[in-house]
């Protein structure tokens, strides 16, 4: 939509009913995703009643999802918020950085079903962007800043993305690493073929 119609698209009011295009995508998007979830609760409950598992491991299959739901809510809320409108001012960094959040989330999910690993939805990075972001939230909702005094939301946005790329790039060295010593192999390194010994 951005390369079609420009970034002042999405601060159109497209279905003239007073909402911001951006808030009506994030919407579709947080509804599309909670659907999701929900399904997703569903099939495990049904997998848990029909394995006669215990109520202590319908609860742990139910909190997975949470995460990535609690990180939706926030970001919509503090795209809403936003008293210097961050989204509007910041769409590629906002978004980028909630995505790269998910990204990990979920890499982390299949890494966890592809190893047959406990799969844990509450790791520090998940919980510290989380409680960053409900600070963030609580900021919007307290300050007496004027929209014009942007800087505050723009460092802790920036603070996030760095936050967000740094946890990202340890969990792809981290997966590489392990799985060089799994095979025992160099990674990222070009060795020469041993020479032919001459007899």
């Amino acid at each position: 939509m951005t390369a079609v119609y420009g970034s002042d698209f999405w601060k159109q009011d497209t279905l003239g009913i007073g909402v911001d295009s951006r808030v009506i995508c994030m919407s579709i998007v947080l509804f599309g995703s909670s659907i999701m979830v929900l399904e997703n609760c569903l099939y495990v409950a049904r997998a848990i009643r029909a394995k006669r598992g215990g109520r202590k491991q319908a609860i742990e299959a139910m909190l997975c999802p949470a995460p990535f739901l609690l990180m939706a809510l926030t970001g919509l809320a503090w795209a809403v918020l936003s008293p210097s409108d961050i989204l509007a001012r910041r769409p590629v960094l906002f978004m980028g950085t909630l995505g790269t959040f998910f990204s990990k989330t979920v890499t982390q999910l299949m890494l966890s079903h592809v190893s047959k690993t406990n799969y844990n939805p509450w790791g520090k990075t998940m919980c510290a962007a989380v409680v960053f972001m409900l600070g963030m939230v609580a900021y919007c909702v307290t300050t007496t800043a004027s929209p014009e005094d942007m800087w505050a939301e723009d460092a802790g946005l920036v603070a996030l993305t760095c936050l967000a790329l740094v946890t990202y790039v340890h969990l792809v060295v981290q997966g590489v690493w392990e799985v060089k010593e799994a095979l025992g192999i160099a990674c990222f390194i070009i060795t020469p073929p041993p020479k032919a010994s001459r007899a």
